[in-house]
């Protein structure tokens, strides 16, 4: 069962530094993770030649990837330091395998305006890793729930302006993204090609999911057509986002036009920010100029296939970020020209209901959609939920240790069969059942061990999986000393993996034991809420 934890950091307003103004000082704090609570500060100087230099560069389209790496080096180390780097440290050794989300509430307008997709670790870029998503918080009110049947298609509206008196947009480009989303089962989708304001908002009444929009974009501006059909006409973020206010279907645009990102000019300045601020819960962006045509496609095809199979919005970006480093190299710019802008810490923008969903879990779904329209019965229902989605984990990692205990004893039975045989033999090679012991061991290496290996993977709890991997690699010493024929240490090897199992067998016994105790209290904790709101 894959595992998710926030990471949310809030970078606020700067103080000048009075040993030089030239030095600016921003207050971080870490807001949640699986490390606790950090507070530090961010030490960049923006006004520094070197450092316009290089935001310069890599803005550009040339390929340089040791530029890159500097630059997100520089973002990194100057974010996560101190305090806030041993947390962040910290969370990433607790989730182990699991996902740790980097959500950055960047309250300063010129900072936000910066390229923080591209924070390397020095390891890696943040952005390009499958359990590190990277988005940008914008403050609002939590958007209502929505859900997807299974019988659903995820609905598609594709905008596509190109009107006379701006470059045109090449026509393999429509057919790209045509291609893109044909190509998916679980998607319908529609093209407006040069349509009027008025023709966008007719055929947004047909309540779709997710609005694409291809075209061109500067300064917090958008280009449409006309109403004659023909001519251009601009309009500004805060025009464009009020087209989209109380639609609660839309749950996500995407702008695949130049500069759509934050502008330095305000926390919602930006036709991106602007849409968050109408309440739609994500906007994906492009933060470069002149944004190219593959990347554009191939980004769209990996995304909306992603998110079509339920994955959570964040993820599936960083899915089709890592997709786009891998075909274009990191060196490009193209993989971090994507930004996804979130008016919401869920990250399930949709909630997909399957055909296996519970009657529970679909009534659940209706109590929070009828919640949304009270603040005291939100903040009730956020607690509520939480403590459900806590004992959800625990009946969840409860049951996988039982099977993993069944497992466990039948892998335990069959190697005592080899024992057996061992002990048997005397202390001699002469008198052991060779046959006999290598009939037993292969088939507790190919049965029981196989299925100790599936349940082990799939356990939230990353110990399990360490001490199994010590039981295969004692196994190979086995095989070993059976190939060589010296007793002895095929005896030796025997009594140490019996010890290393009987240990395996401890832990689980021990986290069974401690997640039943958990679950007591848990559920103890919600029927004690449950009887002071009755």
């Amino acid at each position: 069962m894959k595992t998710f934890a926030d990471f949310e950091v809030w970078i606020g307003l700067q103080t000048i530094s009075t040993q030089s103004r030239e030095s600016t000082s921003f207050p971080v704090q870490v807001l949640s993770s699986p490390a606790g609570p950090a507070t530090g500060d961010l030490e960049l100087d923006l006004s520094a030649d070197d450092f316009k230099s290089e935001l310069i560069q890599i803005q550009g389209i040339d390929p340089d990837e040791d530029l890159r790496k500097s630059f997100g080096s520089l973002l990194f180390k100057a974010l996560f330091k101190r305090s806030v780097g041993e947390a962040w440290a910290n969370s990433r050794g607790r989730v182990g395998d699991g996902v740790l989300r980097l959500r950055l509430w960047i309250n300063v307008p010129h900072l936000a305006a910066l390229p923080w997709e591209m924070l390397w670790d020095g390891q890696q870029f943040l952005a390009t890793s499958a359990n590190i998503p990277v988005t940008r918080y914008l403050p609002v009110p939590e958007p209502p729930v929505f859900t997807l049947t299974a019988q659903e298609r995820l609905k598609i509206l594709v905008v596509i302006e190109s009107p006379q008196g701006v470059p045109q947009i090449d026509s393999k480009e429509t057919e790209y993204l045509d291609a893109s989303l044909k190509g998916l089962d679980k998607v319908e989708y529609k093209i407006l090609q040069n349509s009027t304001l008025s023709q966008i908002q007719d055929e947004l009444q047909h309540n779709y999911h997710v609005l694409h929009f291809l075209g061109h974009g500067t300064g917090g501006k958008l280009v449409l057509t006309d109403d004659n059909g023909q001519s251009k006409r601009i309009i500004n973020d805060r025009e464009f986002a009020q087209l989209f206010l109380g639609r609660a279907s839309l749950r996500l645009i995407v702008l695949n036009a130049c500069n759509s990102s934050q502008d330095k000019n305000g926390l919602f300045s930006g036709i991106a920010p602007s849409l968050v601020e109408k309440s739609i819960p994500a906007v994906i962006a492009m933060q470069y100029p002149f944004v190219q045509l593959d990347t554009a496609s191939l980004f769209s095809r990996r995304f909306y296939g992603s998110l079509a199979n339920g994955l959570p919005i964040d993820v599936a970006v960083n899915e089709a970020r890592q997709f786009l480093s891998v075909e274009y190299k990191l060196g490009s710019r193209d993989w971090n020209t994507p930004i996804l802008y979130m008016g919401t810490r869920s990250n399930n923008i949709f909630k997909f209901l399957s055909d296996e969903t519970s009657t529970l879990e679909q009534a659940w779904l209706s109590v929070q959609e009828m919640a949304q329209k009270s603040d005291e019965s939100k903040a009730a229902l956020k607690e509520l939920s939480q403590t459900f989605q806590e004992i959800a984990i625990s009946h969840q990692k409860l049951s996988e240790l039982i099977i993993l205990r069944d497992y466990l004893n039948d892998f335990i039975a069959s190697f005592h069969l080899c024992v057996n045989i061992v002990e048997q033999a005397g202390g001699t090679w002469a008198n052991l059942q060779f046959d006999k012991l290598k009939k037993e061991w292969k088939r507790v290496q190919q049965n029981d061990m196989d299925k100790l290996k599936i349940i082990t993977k799939k356990h939230i709890d990353n110990s399990l999986n360490d001490y199994f991997l010590k039981l295969v690699s004692q196994s190979k010493s086995i095989d070993f000393e059976i190939d060589r024929g010296a007793y002895s240490a095929l005896a030796n090897g025997v009594i140490s993996f019996e010890e290393r199992l009987s240990q395996f067998e401890n832990v689980v016994s021990e986290d069974l034991n401690q997640t039943i105790k958990d679950l007591v209290v848990l559920s103890e904790r919600t029927l004690g809420r449950l009887e002071m709101t009755s």
